[in-house]
């Protein structure tokens, strides 16, 4: 596959899957892309305002509004994170829930959001525990 920015040919695995591209994937490699999105924030700000809505269906003054409420904090480690807190959200209920930092919001979705796993997590983390 050939960028169309770069021009240079590429592995799909370089470019991001898009259902409405004819090819699957969008025009321009992931690399151009995130360069052309740091050249110019207005995009960048476009970007996350449609994602927001389209995945969590919340617009960008709702989740800065929750960004404001926690003063930029993961809701649950506490971490100060300036560049982007996640959306946490229940997975059954589509409810959001707060913000979080990638790896608390990572840590969540690795245990399937099941209280009985992270209870046992924590008992484990207690018993090997110095």
């Amino acid at each position: 596959m050939k960028c169309r920015t770069c021009k240079m040919d590429k592995t799909p695995e370089e470019f991001r899957k898009s259902a409405p591209e004819k090819r699957g994937y969008e025009p321009v490699c992931k690399i151009c892309r995130a360069k052309d999105y740091a050249s110019d924030p207005k995009k960048k700000i476009a970007a996350k305002k449609r994602w927001l809505a389209h995945k969590y269906k919340i617009s960008l003054e709702e989740y800065n509004k929750l960004y404001e409420d926690q003063k930029g904090k993961c809701a649950i480690c506490g971490v100060n994170d300036t560049i982007s807190l996640h959306v946490d959200h229940c997975h059954t209920t589509n409810k959001i829930r707060s913000l979080l930092c990638k790896n608390c919001n990572t840590g969540i979705g690795q245990f399937k959001e099941n209280l009985t796993l992270l209870e046992s997590a924590v008992q484990y983390l207690k018993k090997w525990s110095t």
